[in-house]
């Protein structure tokens, strides 16, 4: 099916944790799993159009994960952030196109979690495989500003076209859509920006820095 411009993926994750000592229910168990589900078509070898993809992610969660148990202000399971935090249930959470435009552009627009753009630190976007509590994954301020499936559009830029080493992307995005808000909110608009500057000293000693700038219009304190 790849050589015919179909892709498919999923990933099963479960996780089983318990209040060993302390918090607010010692000895308090939870369990939760999730399926993640993606498909991407590719445009050219469909016969489509050159460098574009169609991209569906699919999540269905289930479970009943530790909550305020552990006695923390964030939970200690990022899995129970999809398909919505602490929900169970089945999400078509992404829906887009991304488009490879001259000089290595990349576009991309439709149904987003552009949290896996907008945070590049170490750490974010990658709780399989690093840390799964909450607080060492993305920064907990974006959820003020886009939820982790939204209408959105985003341009990246990368090195060398702007400088050496140094990358810039751009995103425009509902901020008040919620994962089961298919028809979308549309009454406030966020805008961001990314820059990422990196680079080396020699013998294999690199850095980066990422700031990032966002901006909405709606009020801080609304979101769901």
């Amino acid at each position: 099916m790849y050589e015919d411009g179909i892709m498919i993926d999923a990933t099963l994750t479960q996780v089983y944790q318990a209040v060993g000592a302390g918090g607010t229910d010692t000895g308090a168990t939870g369990y939760d799993g999730l399926l993640r589900y993606q498909v991407a078509l590719d445009t050219a070898k469909l016969g489509l159009w050159s460098k574009g993809t169609i991209n569906f992610t699919g999540l269905t969660g289930w479970g009943n994960p530790l909550s305020s148990e552990p006695g923390g202000i964030v939970p200690v399971n990022f899995g129970v952030m999809y398909p919505a935090p602490f929900e169970n249930g089945t999400l078509l959470s992404e829906y887009y196109v991304m488009q490879m435009l001259p000089n290595e552009i990349m576009l991309m627009a439709g149904r987003i979690n552009a949290t896996d753009f907008v945070d590049k630190n170490t750490f974010a976007n990658d709780w399989h495989n690093q840390f799964l509590n909450v607080e060492f994954n993305n920064d907990l301020l974006l959820g003020e500003f886009l939820s982790f499936s939204t209408y959105a559009a985003l341009l990246d830029i990368p090195p060398p076209k702007v400088a050496k080493g140094l990358s810039i992307a751009f995103a425009i995005w509902d901020p008040e859509t919620q994962p089961f808000d298919y028809g979308g909110v549309w009454e406030n608009v966020g805008v961001g920006a990314v820059v990422e500057y990196k680079w080396n000293i020699g013998n294999g000693l690199g850095g980066s820095v990422t700031p990032f700038f966002l901006w909405s219009s709606k009020e801080i304190g609304r979101a769901s």
